[in-house]
């Protein structure tokens, strides 16, 4: 019986390293879902520079402009359907560099999307997992035609001269009409600030695809982010 104790005990000790050799090699992802591309945390505050052109068939107009949108979420409130759902106010900056409202927005997230109500339009903007080839319908819950958004590119990226290891690039439907119109739109996400750049692309040209003749490209690039 003396023999057998030394034997038993160098068995436990081995299956003690084992076991604890098993748990640390358990990596567990901080966010397998990609669900923190979507950030909900009130105080969050972003900055974004926005470009924007545009062409007016009726008076000829072509001109760009260009200033500053500072966007928070403000709070937490319960939508119709009882969701928890964060305020987004979006200021812009006055001639004087006072920060004016210019819009409140919405936005949810949930297990399985993200969504976000512009101007009265509600966006399925991320689905979850967020995943190369994933895609959905942006527009299921609005009442614009159907709009095939799908996830294109992850990992790192660069916004606001910061590197970011958890990304992603959601092309929002890029098309030419009858050779006289294109639509397109592009928008990155980052772990940390949530949105890191938006372009929209709505144009006509005069036949076939040679200058514009009326339409916009809107362009928001984060330039500074505060976490709450």
């Amino acid at each position: 019986m003396r023999n057998l104790l030394p034997a038993i005990s160098i068995a436990l000790v081995l299956l003690l390293f084992v076991s604890c050799s098993s748990e640390k090699d358990e990596v567990t992802l901080p966010d397998p879902e990609g669900t923190l591309l979507f950030p909900i945390d009130t105080g969050l505050t972003r900055v974004y520079a926005v470009d924007s052109i545009y062409w007016d068939d009726f008076t000829g107009i072509n001109d760009t402009v260009s200033y500053l949108i500072r966007e928070k979420i403000a709070g937490t409130f319960s939508d119709l359907e009882g969701r928890p759902t964060q305020r987004i106010e979006r200021f812009r900056e006055s001639p004087t560099g006072d920060w004016i409202i210019d819009r409140v927005w919405s936005a949810n997230r949930t297990t399985m999307r993200a969504e976000r109500t512009e101007n009265n339009f509600r966006y399925i903007k991320l689905a979850f997992p967020a995943r190369v080839g994933v895609s959905w319908n942006g527009n299921a819950f609005n009442t614009l035609p159907a709009e095939t958004y799908r996830i294109t590119q992850t990992g790192s990226d660069t916004a606001a001269g910061m590197t970011f290891s958890t990304t992603a690039t959601v092309l929002q439907g890029d098309s030419v009409g009858n050779r006289i119109t294109r639509q397109y739109g592009l928008e990155k996400y980052a772990q940390g600030p949530g949105l890191t750049y938006r372009r929209n692309v709505s144009l006509t040209y005069n036949f076939p695809l040679t200058t514009v003749r009326s339409g916009y490209i809107y362009t928001e690039t984060l330039i500074d982010y505060e976490p709450r």
